[in-house]
């Protein structure tokens, strides 16, 4: 039974989950040899900017924030400008030269964006990497019959419904310039793939085919939208364009694939296929359709996606040393396959835009949380909720 949900996209649909609950990030294992950073208390009317900030770089793992002693510090002050706040940051190194100074002015709502933004910039000053705390998650909640598709800041805050609905709602999808979530709904009594405006909330119907209408995924260039339908008796996997409607079918027989997932060139696609025996990763070019399979360790591998340079793939995985379903990583150029996180049950790897982290869906007792792991393995996050299940995470894009 885990296998065909898994195989046709499926959730297990819980009835729990306030759609209203916001999630709190939690560091729940971190590195050694973390950078120390010393941030000073934002001057002037700082509301939350601080705590933001210090949590951002807390949780990212790379650093340990200290009020003294820092191999950085950092400093700000943030003065009212009519309506509006003017808020500027120092960034200073050992040697107390200054490696960032701006200064930005956002309106007084958006305060916690301008933290995260600071965030962005100490993190990939430092680390030479581009920070991922601006971005944003989308993911299920499902509360009492009702099903809701969420998006949310990176670390849980600030949660707004995109779509709340009595019947479920599946497969998020975000757009890569992160204006659109593509997913399947069943408001109508049967699947169908949606695309909503994540801004005004306007959306369009793309595909209502008879049978299995699921798992979409968009290009590179939002041109074309990989998807699962069974219109002709068997779940394939086909290319739609986004101007035309015009359908490219990728797959055929009576094997069930699904689960398309674009490389970054947008010249093939992975997609899980138990073709062979048992579900496993294979990557179908474009436009030939020629399939070859990836995946050879263990006996379950499905749901995988490209890393945004494309050299690593990440995936559920079972088999071996796992106990039950964990999350796996695999390098595309040697073919070496790391385990990220083996809770049991977990679902729906997501990697962040700079290929630092990997968000899933995690068991833990009766309901499934969000939660986070680097892609060494040695950095974990957890995003609990206070009350019910929270499923299919999928990271946004960059956002700027």
């Amino acid at each position: 039974m885990h296998k065909l949900k898994a195989l046709l996209g499926c959730l297990l649909f819980v009835f729990s989950f306030s759609a209203l609950a916001e999630m709190n990030l939690t560091l729940t294992q971190g590195v050694s040899g973390a950078i120390p950073i010393q941030i000073n208390n934002f001057t002037g009317d700082a509301q939350n900017i601080t705590s933001v900030i210090t949590n951002d770089l807390n949780n990212s793992g790379k650093f340990k924030s200290s009020s003294s002693n820092g191999d950085a510090i950092l400093k700000g002050n943030v003065s009212s400008a009519g309506d509006k706040y003017k808020i500027n940051f120092v960034l200073l190194g050992k040697d107390s030269k200054p490696l960032l100074n701006q200064t930005m002015t956002v309106s007084k709502d958006q305060t916690r964006q301008a933290a995260h933004h600071i965030s962005d910039q100490v993190y990939q000053t430092l680390t030479g990497v581009r920070g991922i705390f601006s971005t944003r998650i989308a993911y299920i909640l499902v509360h009492g019959g009702r099903y809701s598709l969420e998006v949310a800041d990176y670390d849980g805050f600030n949660p707004k419904p995109i779509l709340v609905s009595p019947q479920p709602i599946m497969s998020p999808a975000w757009s890569r310039d992160g204006r659109k979530l593509a997913y399947v709904s069943f408001e109508n009594g049967s699947p169908q793939i949606f695309v909503s405006n994540v801004g005004s909330g306007a959306r369009t119907s793309l595909s209502r085919f008879p049978g299995i209408n699921s798992a979409p995924a968009f290009s590179p260039h939002d041109d074309r939208l990989g998807l699962v339908l069974s219109k002709d008796g068997v779940a394939n996997v086909y290319v739609m364009s986004l101007g035309s409607k015009s359908l490219q079918q990728v797959t055929s027989g009576n094997a069930i694939d699904t689960e398309p997932n674009f490389a970054p060139d947008g010249q093939s696609l992975l997609l899980t296929s138990d073709r062979g025996g048992s579900p496993q990763i294979y990557r179908a070019a474009l436009p030939s359709g020629q399939i070859q399979r990836i995946s050879y360790n263990g006996n379950y591998n499905a749901r995988a996606s490209f890393s945004p340079d494309g050299n690593q793939i990440v995936m559920i995985h079972s088999g071996d040393n796992t106990n039950g379903y964990g999350i796996g990583l695999q390098d595309l150029q040697t073919g070496a396959y790391l385990t990220l996180d083996n809770s049991g049950d977990d679902q729906s790897p997501s990697f962040a835009p700079n290929g630092q982290m990997v968000i899933f869906a995690q068991k833990t007792g009766p309901n499934r949380q969000l939660a986070l792991v680097s892609t060494d393995g040695r950095i974990k996050l957890a995003l609990p909720s206070d009350v019910g299940e929270v499923q299919e995470p999928v990271w946004s894009p960059f956002l700027n």
